[in-house]
């Protein structure tokens, strides 16, 4: 993903795709949408993911900093990272809320 000097974000097609300043509405992601934010993070880092991204959101709350990486932080334990693919078992479980 790359964001063009015009504000655009750069997709994986070469299509330029508006940015949009206004944060998503909706309330918390259930299940089906962590679910799916699993499969297309492991997605993303198995096929783009050079060597790490950087990324931040803006919230109406802070500022939120992404770090994607091939290591883990040297000032981070292994073990606080939470495994998110495979699925954790709480999320391997298909419903028919998705």
């Amino acid at each position: 993903m790359q964001v063009t000097a015009r504000g655009r974000v750069r997709g994986t097609a070469g299509h330029d795709v508006p940015m949009s300043t206004h944060p998503p509405a909706g309330p918390r992601l259930n299940d089906g949408e962590l679910r799916q934010l699993a499969v297309l993070l492991a997605r993303y880092v198995t096929h783009d993911l050079d060597q790490f991204d950087l990324w931040r959101v803006e919230t109406p709350h802070a500022s939120v900093f992404v770090d994607i990486s091939l290591r883990p932080r040297a000032d981070v334990s292994e073990g606080l990272y939470q495994t998110i693919w495979p699925l954790p078992p709480g999320l391997a479980k298909q419903d028919s809320c998705t």
